[in-house]
Order: C-alpha cells, then sequence, then structure tokens
C-alpha cells in the first residue's frame, strides 16, 4: 500500500506540475502547486526506503534520498540561468517526475509493512529476492513470537498513541523541531532574493551548501548518533541567523559578505538538521504510526514554510530591525535544538514494531 500511494502521488505530481506550467490563469496555478505541495511520494518514498535496508545502512539511504531535494535545486537553479520564461522553466523542472514514474515499477512493496498486515509470505519473497539480489544464500523465514508483530501493530490505534503520555511528549517536541527547521529552512530560502548579486548565483550555492552538509551528515552519523548531530546542525544553522547582527552593523563591503557568508552558513546547519530530522523521526515511532507520524510532521512543516513566506519579509525601521527575521529563525532553533536533546538516540538501533518498543528506546 505505501508503494501504491507513493505510485500514485508521483503521477498526480507529474500531471499538476505540468498544468501549473501550461496555465494562464493564477487560479489554476495556485491550485496545482497546492496540489503538488498535497502529493505524499516525499513521506512515503522516504519511509519505503528506510524499511528495505537495516540499520547500518539507514543513514546513507535516508540522508541520500533527502539529498536529491538538493539536487533539484542545483538543477532549476542552473535552468533558471538560461531559462527566464516561467511556464518554460516549470515544465522543464517536472521532467524528471515524469521521468521518475517508469521507475516506480522496480520498487517493491515495504515487507516491513505487508508483515504488519500479515500478509507474511508475499513480505518472505520480497527478502528472498533482495538476498538473491545481494548474493545471500540463506532462506528467509519471518519468525512471530508469543506476541505476534503482525497482531500488535493491527491492534494500535491513534487512541491508543494519544493515551501514551511518553509518546504524546515526543511527538510535541517532535513537531515543533520539524515546525522550526522548516521555518528556518524556507525562511533562508525566501531571503536569497534578498542577498547581494545574482540571485541565480546565490540560489545555486546554497544548493551546493546544503550538500555539503549532507555529505558531511552522512559521514558523520554512524560516528556520532542522530540527536547529537541533528543539535550540532541545528546550533550551526541558528547561529548562522543570529550573528547576522554583526556584520549589518558594519559600512562597506565586509557587512555585505558578511551577510552572505552567514546566510550560507546557515544553510549549510539548517539543511543538514532538515534531512536528520527526516531519518530521525520514522526511528522514534512504531510501524503502524510511523508514516502517519512524518506525515503530520510533514503537515506542520508546510505551515511553517506559509509562515515562513511572511516573516522573510519582516523587517522593522531600524539597523538591526532588518535582519529580524533571522533574530526569530535563530531564537527558535535554539529552543528546538535544546528540546530535541530529551529525544532518544536511534543510531544503530532496531525499528520499533510496537509502541512498548518506542517507549522503551534510550535516550
Amino acid at each position: 500500500m505505501p508503494r501504491g500511494i507513493a505510485s500514485n502521488g508521483e503521477v498526480s505530481y507529474s500531471v499538476t506540475n505540468l498544468d501549473s506550467a501550461l496555465t494562464m490563469l493564477m487560479a489554476v496555478y495556485v491550485y496545482g502547486e497546492e496540489a503538488v505541495k498535497d502529493t505524499k511520494q516525499i513521506a512515503l518514498g522516504n519511509m519505503t526506503a528506510l524499511e528495505l535496508v537495516g540499520p547500518r545502512w539507514r543513514h546513507v539511504v535516508g540522508i541520500f534520498v533527502t539529498s536529491m531535494w538538493s539536487v533539484g535545486i542545483l538543477y532549476v537553479g542552473m535552468l533558471a540561468f538560461f531559462v527566464t520564461n516561467w511556464q518554460l522553466l516549470q515544465l522543464l523542472a517536472s521532467l524528471p517526475a515524469v521521468l521518475f514514474v517508469f521507475f516506480l515499477c522496480f520498487v517493491p512493496e515495504s515487507a516491513r509493512w505487508l508483515a504488519g498486515k500479515g500478509r507474511y509470505s508475499e513480505a518472505e519473497k520480497i527478502l528472498m529476492h533482495i538476498a538473491r539480489r545481494n548474493n545471500e544464500k540463506r532462506t528467509v523465514k519471518i519468525e512471530l513470537g508469543d506476541d505476534s508483530s503482525g497482531e500488535r501493530i493491527k491492534s494500535q490505534s491513534l487512541v491508543t498513541f494519544l493515551r501514551c503520555p511518553p509518546l504524546l511528549a515526543r511527538l510535541t517536541i517532535v513537531l515543533f523541531n520539524w515546525f522550526t527547521c522548516s521555518l528556518i529552512y524556507y525562511g533562508l530560502s525566501l531571503n536569497v532574493g534578498h542577498l547581494s548579486g545574482n540571485i541565480q548565483l546565490n540560489f545555486v550555492l546554497s544548493g551546493i551548501f546544503e550538500l555539503i552538509g549532507f555529505f558531511l551528515t552522512i559521514f558523520l552519523l554512524s560516528r556520532v548518533g542522530r540527536k547529537k548531530i541533528y543539535c550540532y546542525s541545528l546550533l550551526v544553522g541558528s547561529l548562522g541567523c543570529l550573528l547576522s547582527v554583526v556584520p549589518v552593523t558594519i559600512d562597506g563591503a565586509w557587512s555585505t559578505y558578511g551577510v552572505r557568508a552567514l546566510a550560507m552558513t546557515g544553510k549549510f546547519g539548517i539543511a543538514s538538521a532538515f534531512s536528520i530530522i527526516w531519518l530521525f523521526t520514522p526511528e522514534m515511532f512504531p510501524t503502524s504510526l510511523r508514516v502517519g507520524v512524518t506525515g503530520a510532521c510533514s503537515c506542520f512543516a508546510r505551515c511553517a514554510g506559509i509562515a515562513a513566506s511572511y516573516l522573510a519579509n519582516l523587517t522593522l525601521d531600524s539597523t538591526v530591525g532588518s535582519i529580524l527575521p533571522q533574530i526569530i529563525f535563530g531564537t527558535l532553533g535554539l529552543m528546538a535544538g535544546l528540546l530535541a536533546l530529551t529525544l532518544p538516540e536511534t543510531n544503530q538501533a532496531k525499528l520499533p514494531d510496537s509502541m512498548e518498543d518506542a517507549v522503551e528506546m534510550k535516550k
């Protein structure tokens, strides 16, 4: 089912993107863009990828999937150097999604999800296929204990989830962190137009800094852990915003270059944090709630994106007031980082199948 929903989402994404590119009506364009944002292929694609690999490679796969967002930024930014018509730019930007539809037939269903639904024979076939591709000779057999994992997964509902204070508190912290990461990320992205220099070049540079952050994150995640690297990344992103106060009080070229350097530093940190939270969140919640929780977090992130479009243009008639958005972003980032310290560490941990497994995760 997750694979099927992701397939439908990818088709919807492609169709609505093409519709937005070809329309001349503002209302149709806005509707198309909202439909694009409403598709579920991002969350479901990420979940499917994480559930297909073991703990050793989960961080590599998770960050690699998320890094494609920055690859898209580079792609669109470089296109914008040569394509000035917005409709043609939108059309060219949507082509990779159309091509991806044809690759979905090679993506298997989540074996973990199938097992959770009691479809063990289908799950075993998928795992056997993966084992053969990895040159493994062993036979795959799903073993059930006294408490069937399938039954445990089926018996859980949203009401049960809300009655579990530890997971409810964890969800609240995670939602706030998603909101904050999205607010800072989109706020800095929208602020690219306010930086000095060529807007296309600044846009491409921001994508390059994001990719650098992703590659560094992959290297450090398995060595240091999810929680520490996430908090460090959020700290770097927040300080990049807050320290913008310094260069704006200085006249001359140093002010221009200083603001740009700190903006890119902030983008580097917050992009790393955002990529980690995409990986970190599913690892903290049970299989039956994993997609739903990630979807709720993504919804909060979209709300933050809306708020960022207003905050990015919020300024006061004073020297420091001109960077008021960065001060707000940085303050919220520090608050989110402190709250994230209470979350459990999931590095090399088995994905929890039940609420009991999730609650017992160590901090």
